[in-house]
């Protein structure tokens, strides 16, 4: 059985797919962030190629990838170029021109796109189940589909993990250096936010929601801001996302950061489709 299953089942999805726009949303593909090499080798796995992968596992399950899921999904192409390294660079090629030829669909053609693509990964992951990235796909769907606050919108397990990550995000430029929490911390951060949840305005409780979305965009632009605004919006982010905490353990009072906090990077508006 080839282990590239579920990267050949997106290039097979690229013949009946219409093209469209990529805009500055999504993981570069080209460029030079794109060329950086992932994994050294005759011819190397790069950067470039893991986006474009990258891409339409966001595209066909409708989420932004946390940063635990990103370093999942790096680990386990990573794996598998060591394993066989020709055969996935192959279907890489072809995830690529996948993307490509996406290029220049309109709005009605994403949704269809969409669920293309989805289709496609779930029904490798399901014939593949011992497949890396299956486990990787199979735990994504997981959280996404726990719902630790039911309601509209529901809130998923992957909406608290992406919130504490933009919190550690905030308090690593705070402390300048890398803060994580043990199992007791992390759940006791998890009930204060479960006791704010009711109280919060409708508003609040949608951005919450979306959290996946909301941090993918702050990390992303916090990368790319010129350096004379940096510490500008450094003091923002400190201020918003990580208050200092007297006496706290996980260092940040949660009850100080406002749900929702004020806008600074929007979220994309041409997505295929809707938010939470």
């Amino acid at each position: 059985m080839k282990t590239n299953n579920l990267l050949i089942s997106l290039m097979m999805a690229a013949l009946v797919l219409p093209a469209f726009a990529e805009d500055d949303y999504w993981y570069p593909v080209a460029g030079s962030a794109a060329d950086r090499i992932l994994v050294p080798g005759q011819p190397p796995l790069t950067v470039g190629q893991q986006n474009a992968f990258l891409n339409c596992l966001e595209l066909g399950l409708s989420v932004a990838l946390t940063q635990e899921e990103q370093e999942a999904a790096r680990a386990a192409l990573m794996e598998e170029y060591l394993s066989h390294k020709m055969e996935l660079l192959d279907s890489l090629r072809e995830t690529r021109k996948l993307w490509d030829e996406s290029g220049n669909s309109n709005p009605e053609s994403r949704g269809k796109i969409r669920r293309i693509i989805r289709d496609s990964l779930l029904e490798e992951t399901q014939k593949f189940p011992d497949l890396g990235m299956s486990k990787v796909l199979r735990k994504i769907l997981k959280d996404a589909n726990d719902a630790v606050v039911p309601g509209s919108p529901r809130i998923d397990r992957r909406a608290f993990s992406a919130f504490f990550e933009l919190i550690q995000m905030c308090l690593r430029l705070r402390d300048k250096r890398v803060v994580t929490w043990d199992e007791r911390k992390r759940i006791g951060l998890e009930s204060q936010l479960l006791q704010r949840i009711p109280g919060l305005s409708p508003e609040g409780r949608k951005w919450l929601a979306n959290a996946d979305f909301h941090r993918s965009m702050i990390s992303r632009n916090w990368r790319e801001i010129s350096a004379d605004e940096k510490e500008t919006i450094r003091k923002f982010l400190i201020e918003t996302f990580a208050p200092q905490a007297e006496g706290e353990e996980s260092g940040v009072n949660l009850d100080l950061i406002p749900i929702p906090p004020p806008t600074i990077f929007q979220l994309p508006t041409d997505l295929p489709w809707e938010f939470r």
